[in-house]
Order: C-alpha cells, then sequence, then structure tokens
C-alpha cells in the first residue's frame, strides 16, 4: 500500500513543493500526493487518511491562509488524529505561540537538504503516536460546522 502524502498549502505558492521530491525519497516506497489548499479540505484529507490502509504523513505549511494560522491548525488537527505530521515553516517564529500542540510538531525548512528529510520523517514515521496532544474535536479552531 502506497503512503498517503497531505501537503496542506497555498497552492499559489511553490515554497513547499521544494520538499515534496526529497519527503518522498525520505519515506523509501510509493507514496500518493493529496494537494489540498484550504482548511475544510485539510479537514476532509485527514479524516479520509486516518482510515487509509496505507498510512499518511502530513506537511503542514504555514503559507496556508490564513497564514500562518491554518497551517498551524492542520498540524494539530493531524497530530490529534494521531497521523505523523510536519510543519513547514522557514523557522520556528512563525509558529503561534499560544497554541500548545505544536510544541509536539516537528518542523522542516522548505530548502532543508536531504540528511535532516531523512532524519525526521523517518523518525515519524517510526514514532508511537499515541501519547500526544488530543484535544477533543470540539476545540479545533476552524473545524468546518459541516463535520
Amino acid at each position: 500500500m502506497p503512503l498517503n502524502l497531505i501537503l496542506a498549502h497555498d497552492p499559489r505558492s511553490s515554497a513547499c513543493d521544494l520538499l515534496l521530491e526529497r519527503v518522498a525519497r525520505a519515506v523509501g516506497g510509493p507514496t500518493v500526493l493529496d494537494d489540498v489548499g484550504s482548511l475544510e479540505a485539510a479537514w476532509v484529507a485527514l479524516d479520509r487518511a486516518r482510515r487509509a490502509p496505507g498510512g499518511a504523513l502530513v506537511l503542514a505549511c504555514l503559507d496556508l491562509a490564513p497564514a500562518p494560522r491554518a497551517g498551524a491548525t492542520v498540524a494539530e488537527w493531524a497530530r490529534s488524529l494521531k497521523l505523523p505530521v510536519v510543519a513547514v515553516t522557514r523557522g520556528a517564529r512563525w509558529l503561534p505561540v499560544n497554541r500548545a500542540g505544536l510544541s509536539l510538531i516537528s518542523t522542516l525548512s522548505p530548502a532543508a537538504d536531504q540528511a535532516e528529510v531523512d532524519r525526521v520523517v523517518q523518525a515519524l514515521l517510526g514514532a508511537d503516536l499515541h501519547e500526544t496532544f488530543d484535544p477533543p474535536p470540539e476545540s479545533f479552531p476552524g473545524r468546518p460546522s459541516w463535520v
């Protein structure tokens, strides 16, 4: 089964696209890209991914509008659903400081070299994600009302 690679980003920006090839290489097997460009689409993709037999890896780019809040929200959603997630940002200063779950999330720069991407991705894919940030679903900021 291929790994579902969810890329939540601003579709008008190519910043996070730079990381895709290195992440696919780090995974070391087949991947299926799920490219999402809004909070609503991200929620649907995450909900589908948590039930997918091949697993998933989420790249939550902080350029997703409204930046950086939306990318941080996607990262928290993924983490609470116990999916491996990487916040893609050019620096930790872009992570909202008042969000408790973000301290548990790995980060990568879009310009990260292959060795760093390998280290982060392999650690995430091998991690036990059951003892992590787990807010109740009603607490998700920006959660679509139709869910």
